[in-house]
């Protein structure tokens, strides 16, 4: 991707983005829908604007964090939609179409509050690539009018990650992430505590060094680790004192994926 492409695609991105008469980002804390609300808060007007965060059981903490303080750093108003979709039965049960359900309860929630401001587009960071892997959640935006505005503007992931740097978005190189839920298997009723505790460890090989890990709940009490191929040799030099600390947090049992980590891996 060449300079001329990358100026061309923003350019893009920024004339969508400056159609819409008012808009609500719906921002995860991700690098993808910050960008997003980056772009819009530069083109659209601050009262024809909202920042929508929905805070969930299967968010990660960390990136909840992470888009409040980039939002107070950058003085830009966030609302904060505080939803226990595990009151769901369709979600809680955790069949194929949990996604499905998951996405058309937060946007649902998200386009009722925006409407009564006036707000009449929503729009979220889906990516190019993200019409390659299997997403439920896509048809429930689709049926919801949600728009895709990088996805639109022809960018995918590693195009995000250049204008993110170019405007100099500390997040611009963050890890992928997903929803807490997708490290659970499918036909696998949702707990609470079972989302407390992958993400308590997500974090844990997170703040070890291990970005962009996944922890898998393949049993009751079982986990599964992956991290980077490049990061298994340290992961194993390491293993000792990351079990005791996964143990500490409540997993019984600990493994290691020895492919590391693949993308979408429980789908």
């Amino acid at each position: 991707m060449n300079k001329l492409d990358l100026n061309s695609a923003e350019k893009h991105l920024r004339n969508i983005l400056k159609g819409y008469p008012s808009l609500a980002v719906a921002v995860s804390g991700g690098a993808d829908s910050t960008l997003l609300a980056k772009v819009a808060s530069e083109v659209i007007p601050k009262d024809k604007l909202v920042l929508a965060h929905a805070k969930l059981p299967f968010s990660p903490k960390r990136e909840s964090e992470l888009i409040k303080k980039w939002c107070a750093e950058n003085n830009l108003d966030l609302q904060i939609l505080e939803l226990n979709l595990l009151e769901d039965e369709d979600v809680q049960r955790n069949d194929s179409r949990r996604c499905y359900y998951c996405k058309t309860k937060i946007m649902t929630s998200l386009i009722a509050a925006i409407k009564e401001q006036g707000i009449e587009v929503v729009v979220d960071g889906t990516l190019t690539d993200d019409y390659g892997d299997y997403r439920p959640g896509l048809e429930a935006t689709a049926e919801l009018g949600i728009q895709h505005p990088l996805a639109e503007a022809g960018f995918d992931k590693r195009l995000t990650r250049l204008l993110a740097r170019k405007l100099h978005l500390t997040s611009w190189n963050m890890p992928a992430s997903a929803c807490l839920a997708s490290r659970i298997p499918c036909g696998t009723p949702i707990e609470r505590k079972t989302l407390d505790l992958v993400d308590a460890a997500e974090d844990l090989l997170f703040n070890a060094g291990f970005a962009g890990n996944r922890v898998r709940v393949i049993a009751p009490g079982t986990a599964c680790i992956e991290v980077k191929p490049i990061h298994l040799p340290r992961l194993f030099r390491m293993r000792d004192s990351i079990v005791a600390e996964m143990q500490k947090i409540g997993f019984k049992k600990i493994t290691i994926d020895l492919n590391g980590y693949t993308r979408g891996a429980m789908n």
